[in-house]
């Protein structure tokens, strides 16, 4: 809707213009190996942090708006048909301007280190990774990002790449140095988090002869649980800039969450083994059992809160489905029909629909080629479906 000279007049928007925000393969929290998937980052990121995905981008208003004399718009959203009127009259009390914010972003705190050099003396089989001696207390090792041999030739630096243990690749030559890192608790007292150590080995496992070699080593980092302490909501920006930009401050909605790390132990390593063997067929066919344990794997903090989620997954039912697709020459493609029946007691303050469209996108990433998958969301409660998603395959719907 917008208003001219004095008047107001309607303008519908196109389908689609109302376009979630987090789903995107550049929209993540955190970045993943092209040897991930993404799927799996959907899970993180919503179970880490769910606010993420609490945007919409709203599309064609500068073609819907376009030649016209504008003074300013009113945004009107409408709600369909909702079965529990109760709930909706008081959404639409509750619901006003205030709840819409422009000129938001999550934010996380990781940032680039280079660790402090690592040199190869044998007295050891692996050694600290330090991010800055100076700050060793408030700098805590996310991820070994790249690793570098410098060997000394002739009182000359030659640099030459050591590679992740797990990641081989075929072209390296019998000579070539693998790295492997390991997690463990932190060792300086009250600061809490963990900390990671490295070992060089060839592609035996066998210790490497390193001579006076010294280990690069680039990371990402955090800064262990500091964010906790950040003072927020005040009439100033919450942040100072190191350089002058074109934003005059940076103001936190919000106390910053507390910091998720994976647990260590009780058995993790060999459940995220057990991961990867999944597919899309047991995740769908084997009940909810089997879907729920895999959720579970991203509860880092232990939450109630989304321990009750994964509890809320009554059943979880698949079919074969044909449907109709492309304009002017329709395909009729095979795919999944999956029906999620969900309890809406357990998703209070969080909402079934954000758990299901998470879902639905997880879902469409594990299909297979030339297939697809549709979700259909029920609950407990309703006796009418709650949404039933587009056929996806892959993170494109397919209509």
């Amino acid at each position: 809707m917008h208003r001219l000279q004095g008047k107001r007049r309607e303008i519908g928007l196109p389908q689609g213009a109302l376009k979630a925000v987090g789903f995107e393969r550049d929209e993540g929290l955190v970045d993943y190996s092209e040897r991930s998937f993404l799927g799996y980052r959907l899970l993180h990121d919503y179970f880490t942090f769910p606010d993420k995905f609490m945007f919409v981008d709203i599309g064609g208003l500068k073609r819907s708006l376009a030649d016209r004399d504008l003074k300013d718009i009113e945004i009107n959203f409408y709600f369909a048909h909702y079965e529990m009127g109760d709930r909706l009259a008081r959404l639409a009390q509750n619901l006003g301007r205030n709840n819409f914010k422009l000129g938001c972003t999550p934010i996380i705190n990781l940032f680039k280190q280079q660790a402090e050099p690592v040199k190869l003396t044998h007295t050891r089989h692996e050694y600290a990774v330090t991010p800055d001696v100076r700050l060793q207390g408030h700098a805590e090792v996310v991820s070994i990002d790249r690793v570098q041999r410098v060997k000394k030739i002739a009182g000359t630096d030659t640099v030459s790449e050591c590679n992740p243990f797990f990641e081989p690749r075929g072209d390296l030559g019998p000579d070539a140095c693998y790295w492997i890192g390991r997690r463990r608790p932190s060792r300086h007292g009250k600061q809490g988090g963990t900390e990671m150590v490295i070992r060089v080995v060839d592609r035996e496992l066998d210790l490497v002869d390193a001579g006076s070699d010294s280990l690069s080593i680039s990371l990402t980092c955090s800064n262990r649980d500091l964010p906790q302490l950040l003072s927020y909501g005040g009439s100033q920006s919450d942040f100072i800039f190191e350089n002058d930009g074109v934003v005059d401050g940076i103001r936190l909605l919000r106390k910053p969450t507390v910091t998720a790390r994976v647990p260590l132990g009780d058995g993790l390593i060999w459940r995220l083994i057990s991961h990867l063997s999944l597919n899309h067929m047991s995740l769908v066919s084997q009940g909810k059992e089997v879907l729920q344990e895999m959720l579970s794997l991203y509860n880092y903090r232990r939450g109630l809160a989304v321990r009750k989620q994964i509890s809320g997954i009554l059943s979880i039912k698949s079919e074969a489905v044909v449907v109709r697709i492309g304009h002017p020459r329709p395909n009729f493609v095979r795919g999944v029909g999956i029906t999620l029946e969900l309890d809406e007691s357990q998703y209070i303050g969080s909402g079934v629909f954000l758990f299901g469209k998470v879902l639905d996108h997880f879902f469409g990433q594990y299909c297979t080629v030339n297939s697809f998958t549709q979700l259909t969301l029920r609950t407990r409660q309703r006796e009418k479906r709650i949404v039933q998603w587009p056929p996806r395959t892959g993170d494109q719907p397919l209509v």
